[in-house]
């Protein structure tokens, strides 16, 4: 909307009449097109983002359990050494 208001402060300006020009709508259809594509790329990398989160969330389980399972051998072996 920036894009039209400034072309039609430009258009007042120069006496035209406050008519969107087929240039102008091209330019609003171009801007739209390019806002719904940043959108759906948002979402596409948004879901990306949470695929990944769960899997570094589930590694660091894994890393969690592993750790506490070799600190208890560990321990168990030093009780018996």
């Amino acid at each position: 909307m920036a894009l039209a208001d400034w072309n039609s402060d430009m258009r007042q300006r120069e006496g035209e009449p406050d008519d969107l020009g087929r240039e102008e709508l091209a330019q609003i259809e171009r801007a739209l097109k390019i806002a719904a594509l940043a959108g759906a790329e948002t979402e596409r990398l948004s879901s990306l983002y949470e695929s990944v989160a769960i899997r570094v969330s589930a590694a660091e389980q894994k890393i969690e359990s592993l750790t506490a399972t070799a600190e208890r051998s560990a321990g168990s072996a030093n009780d018996r050494g």
